[in-house]
C-alpha cells in the first residue's frame, strides 16, 4: 500500500545507501564499476521521482505556450519538432528558446546536478536576480 513504511522513496534510499556504503567498498574491477553506476543510477531516480512535478508542469507550459491552436492532449514534444522542423516554429523564436533553455536546466538539475557549466549558469542566474 503506498501509505505503508517503508515508502517507496524509503526503499530507495535504502537500497541506494546499502550499495554505496557496504557492496561498493568491496567489489572492484568491472563488477566495481557496475556497482558505481548502479548507484548513480538510482541516484538519478530518487532526483527525477523528486523533480517530475516541477518539471513535467515548466515543460506542459512551454508546450502550453507555442501550442495554444492543438488541443490539449496533442500537445506534445513531437508535435513541438514537427512544427520545428516544417517551419512552423523558428529556431530564432525566442518562446521556444527560453522554453529549451527552462527544459534543459531542469533536465540537467536532474540527470547532472554537480556539473560545472550547469552550476556556473545556476550561479549566473542568481546574480541577476538579485
Amino acid at each position: 500500500m503506498p501509505l505503508d513504511r517503508p515508502t517507496r522513496n524509503e526503499i530507495l534510499d535504502a537500497v541506494t545507501s546499502l550499495l554505496d556504503s557496504a557492496v561498493k567498498p568491496r567489489v572492484e574491477g568491472p563488477l566495481g564499476y557496475d556497482v558505481r553506476i548502479a548507484i548513480h543510477l538510482l541516484r538519478v531516480l530518487r532526483r527525477e521521482l523528486d523533480g517530475a512535478p516541477a518539471l513535467e508542469a515548466r515543460e506542459r507550459t512551454g508546450l502550453d505556450a507555442m501550442l495554444a491552436d492543438v488541443d490539449e492532449g496533442e500537445r506534445t514534444n513531437a508535435e513541438l519538432c514537427a512544427r520545428i522542423r516544417d517551419g512552423r516554429i523558428r529556431h530564432s523564436d525566442p518562446t521556444l528558446r527560453a522554453h529549451l533553455a527552462a527544459m534543459t536546466m531542469a533536465k540537467l538539475a536532474i540527470d547532472q546536478p554537480n556539473d560545472p557549466l550547469y552550476q556556473a549558469r545556476l550561479a549566473r542566474q542568481a546574480e541577476t536576480t538579485e
